[in-house]
């Protein structure tokens, strides 16, 4: 079963939680001084964290909808698996800046998990959305689309962390990435970016889109890119670029379970 009509919100809590990790990511980067022990703990913390609250969901695949209770007391449960994880990972490794690392990117994974589901847990150390949490409409979702926003999520922090390894211009990626969830939040009416405090504009798009609208506009800025992907600049800033708009393009269609070509 899956659900053919979205609200505003919760389009815009995919978005931002999708903003999220590669915000994080950027953040914890060993080009902007983090050490490499660091940058592999957080990648190894996030994805942690991440397969226990899919293997908690998946473990109860039968039950086909969810509360928010519900989704806040699996992921109140991966905390506290999480938690004694690092402990024992700091033990047996004795390296700081590989388990500081698994701390953030194990908190940072659960926070990206709440948000979608207007979920707050405030006893987690670090908080990457601290300054905004959107009030989503729903009180309960289908197992389906719980699954669709956690794979994208996945999907998110391993392209993001395998593109940069390799990558001389992570800057170019970054700013594709945001470019092409700017364009997204756009087509819908959402004002993604805000900062602290600031009250989100009144809006006039639709309260709430129907799937296949929303397949047919994330279409239309893939078409886009598309096209733009041919043009014959052919510099490496382009590239990179387009990477980065390409693969935020994937994250989010794979949220709303949309295949683009």
């Amino acid at each position: 079963m899956r659900l053919q009509i979205w609200q505003i919100e919760d389009i815009e809590n995919v978005l931002l939680a999708t903003q999220t990790v590669m915000q994080a990511i950027a953040a914890v980067s060993t080009k902007d001084g983090r050490p490499e022990a660091y940058y592999l703990g957080f990648k190894a913390g996030f994805e942690a964290a991440l397969k226990q609250i899919m293997t908690s969901f998946n473990t109860s695949a039968t039950h086909p909808v969810w509360s928010r209770e519900d989704i806040e007391n699996v992921l109140w449960a991966a905390q506290a698996v999480m938690q004694a994880i690092a402990v024992v990972t700091e033990e047996q490794a004795g390296l700081l800046n590989q388990s500081q690392g698994f701390e953030h990117g194990r908190d940072v994974a659960l926070w990206c998990s709440a948000v979608p589901f207007d979920l707050n847990l405030p006893s987690l150390k670090q908080n990457p959305l601290s300054t905004r949490v959107a009030a989503g409409s729903y009180i309960s979702w289908f197992y389906e689309d719980i699954r669709n926003i956690l794979l994208a999520l996945q999907w998110v922090m391993r392209n993001i962390a395998l593109a940069s390894e390799g990558m001389t211009r992570p800057l170019d990626y970054n700013e594709g990435f945001e470019t092409a969830l700017g364009c997204v939040a756009q087509s819908f009416g959402i004002k993604l970016f805000l900062p602290a405090n600031t009250p989100a504009p009144e809006r006039t798009a639709p309260s709430f889109w129907l799937r296949r609208d929303i397949e047919y506009k994330l279409l239309v800025v893939y078409q886009t890119m598309l096209a733009t992907r041919t043009a014959p600049d052919g510099n490496a800033r382009s590239l990179a670029y387009r990477q980065g708009f390409e693969s935020a393009l994937y994250c989010v269609a794979g949220a709303f379970g949309v295949r683009l070509g």
